[in-house]
């Protein structure tokens, strides 16, 4: 649940504290566009996702489906990526999510390993923990814990649409991105699930 806090835009997740300290920037010359609700949720969900307590920055579409990338570590980086992005993307920040509190215990996970077994033998995949933070392993788990998540942030079209493109894919785990994206693991590496780009449009995403 996303709600506004009165005040100096302050964002609140379930697990963490989002601070949003600036207005979005404006759109080649124009007046800055409408921050509606479903965009809100999103920003959030991925400023939550780089809980370093430092400014982060995003770009994203004003308008649904918005496809947020990030996170940026400065307003100029965010720019430049807007304008190569091909399309109307303004710049959304900065943010600040607060440092986790788990403590380390003496060690650092840095690394896990995902070995794929073919008929031509071994392969193994290394993910970074910093990046994926979720690994899903059957569909069982994808609809207990992934599907709930996008249907709240993204909209039932959305996530309808992402679980069936699971099931494409076929074998291989899916997996969850920091930055609230959905994605796939295979001999290759992590890739991501486009589910933005496949027909339909998000028509259950209220704004």
């Amino acid at each position: 649940m996303l709600r506004m806090i009165p005040g100096p835009n302050v964002l609140l997740t379930a697990l963490t504290t989002v601070l949003f300290l600036g207005l979005p920037d404006s759109l080649a010359g124009q007046d800055s566009p409408p921050v509606v609700p479903s965009l809100y949720r999103q920003l959030a969900e991925a400023a939550d996702g780089y809980r370093t307590g430092k400014e982060t920055f995003f770009i994203a579409m004003p308008t649904p489906p918005h496809d947020v990338r990030g996170p940026f570590a400065s307003r100029d980086e965010a720019h430049r990526a807007a304008a190569t992005a091909g399309r109307r993307f303004a710049v959304y920040g900065p943010f600040i999510a607060s440092r986790d509190s788990i403590p380390r215990r003496g060690s650092e996970l840095v690394s896990v390993s995902l070995r794929f077994r073919t008929n031509r033998g071994d392969s193994v995949v290394q993910i970074n923990p910093r990046e994926v933070d979720a690994l899903f392993f059957s569909l069982s788990s994808v609809d207990k814990f992934m599907i709930p998540y996008y249907v709240q942030v993204r909209g039932l079209d959305y996530a309808s649409r992402l679980r069936n493109q699971i099931i494409a894919f076929g074998s291989g785990p899916t997996c969850h991105w920091a930055r609230t994206l959905p994605c796939r693991i295979d001999m290759t590496g992590v890739q991501p699930l486009p589910a933005d780009s496949m027909k339909g449009g998000d028509r259950n995403q209220r704004n």
